[in-house]
């Protein structure tokens, strides 16, 4: 097979698996908690409440107007979410080629790093926010590669318009090799950066995006902040005692970002003397850094094409044999990526992933008992509700006021401590006290550091119990 066939294989084997994403999501649970959340904010959007005055929202804009955009025609829909999630892992893969190439690898070696990102990378159920950022922040490192340091400030801008964090440390990422004409890339930052925050300010949200994308921040700061996995580690050390290879394998290999993730540090001492080989380090460098606080695996991986970079360039100058290089790295690529495309694929294959037929699912599948266990969650609060307006502590509200049609009359559909901020805990709570709100539904939190201990308490101390159905417990006044 000669080049171009290999690279059109290529191709249509990184569509395919962004569709299968799709369709397919995961087999866990974890459609219920972010995805569901940010399908609920563009559901509230859609149907005309405010982004920030009604709907809580803690990052910058631009995923929304995006899902927004598209959600007009086709209603708040699942598939579209992970559509997005998939689009960005596919240009991300082509940014990152392009990067490699320029950087000196072989084209064999190129395509390792796309296969690797297609593997290490496919986009599970989540919120959009972080794919959106980080591919804008790759674009603002190719730019920087070719001198072009408007259009690397324009990217850096638009990584702010999707996630604050990340966009700050792509202005920096982009400033510290553009140092002499610093009045370029800046200026082209606050343009493309202030630009989608405008229909914000119009609309009155500008008010709660400043609590809730950088005041609030600081409870965000200080209690989502998580490390790697020691657990993981843990299990992974027994399994090498109990010599069970084939379940260590695919664990070693499911962890294998965190080894991606120290390729920048090592490039940046390696490669300091050569600015193209910094740029990639300090590219995987601040992607990594865009993850912060929460350095486990759901969100280290989005730093993966970045990072895959780095270790492209290392691999490049230490490893003799370039397609030796290439090969090292695609083979665990091409043997995890079976294995994360196949078992969902298997599983729908097998009866074991239905499709959902439940409302804002159509064309994606998830295993049956999850089907069947939120649609009777719902279908009991439903019952409960009885017309009237339900506030719903727990982290599975989004998708319950989703399925429900139960209408929230606050702005939080995530109710977690760190989504409140510094004084949502005591809006909801004069809600309350006001007759805003009569009633509440109260589902036990597993993570005692994400409770919203103020609001709980008052719900349990000031509020009659009436009734406990579908795992939680109704309060009403």
């Amino acid at each position: 097979m000669d080049g171009r066939r290999r690279w059109i294989a290529l191709v249509l084997t990184m569509t395919a698996a962004a569709a299968c994403s799709v369709v397919a999501g995961d087999r866990r649970d974890r459609w219920f908690y972010d995805e569901a959340w940010m399908l609920q904010v563009l559901d509230r959007v859609l149907g005309g409440e405010v982004l920030y005055r009604d709907v809580s929202f803690g990052v910058t804009p631009l995923s929304v107007y995006l899902l927004q955009a598209v959600g007009a025609f086709t209603g708040a829909e699942a598939w579209l979410l992970r559509a997005l999630n998939a689009l960005c892992m596919l240009a991300m893969a082509a940014l990152a080629v392009c990067i490699a190439r320029r950087l000196g690898a072989s084209q064999a070696m190129a395509g390792a790093v796309a296969i690797s990102i297609a593997a290490w990378m496919r986009p599970w159920p989540s919120a959009n926010y972080s794919y959106l950022a980080q591919l804008f922040l790759m674009a603002a490192g190719a730019a920087i590669l070719e001198s072009r340091p408007v259009l690397a400030g324009s990217f850096a801008g638009l990584a702010f318009a999707a996630k604050q964090n990340v966009g700050l440390l792509a202005l920096l990422f982009v400033l510290s090799f553009h140092r002499r004409q610093w009045w370029k890339p800046a200026g082209a930052f606050l343009l493309m950066g202030a630009l989608p925050l405008a229909p914000v300010i119009a609309t009155g949200g500008g008010a709660g995006l400043l609590e809730f994308g950088f005041l609030g921040k600081t409870v965000y700061l200080g209690r989502a902040g998580t490390l790697p996995p020691v657990e993981g580690a843990v299990r992974m050390t027994q399994f090498a005692a109990d010599r069970d290879w084939v379940t260590l394998l695919p664990a070693l290999l499911k962890f294998a970002p965190f080894v991606f993730a120290l390729a920048p540090l090592v490039l940046a001492f390696a490669g300091w003397r050569e600015k193209p080989l910094r740029i990639a380090a300090a590219l995987g460098i601040a992607s990594l850094a865009g993850t912060a606080p929460r350095l486990d695996l759901d969100h280290v991986r989005v730093a993966v094409p970045a990072c895959l970079c780095a270790l492209a360039c290392l691999m490049v100058r230490h490893v003799r044999s370039p397609r030796m290089a290439a090969a090292c790295l695609a083979i665990p690529g091409i043997g995890f990526g079976l294995h994360e495309y196949g078992a969902p694929l298997a599983a729908i294959a097998s009866g074991a992933m239905h499709p959902v037929d439940l409302p804002h699912y159509r064309f994606v599948y998830a295993a049956a008992p999850q089907i069947g266990e939120i649609r009777e969650q719902s279908r009991q609060l439903r019952e409960m509700a009885s017309g009237r307006d339900l506030y719903l502590q727990s982290p599975r509200a989004g998708i319950l006021y989703l399925l429900t049609g139960l209408r929230n009359r606050t702005p939080f559909d995530y109710p977690l401590v760190t989504t409140f901020g510094r004084d949502g805990q005591r809006r909801v709570i004069g809600d309350f006290e006001s007759g805003h709100i009569a009633c509440a539904w109260v589902e036990t939190i597993e993570s005692a550091q994400l409770a919203p201990i103020e609001l709980v308490r008052y719900l349990n101390t000031s509020l009659a119990p009436n009734a406990t159905v579908a795992g939680g417990t109704l309060y009403c006044r």
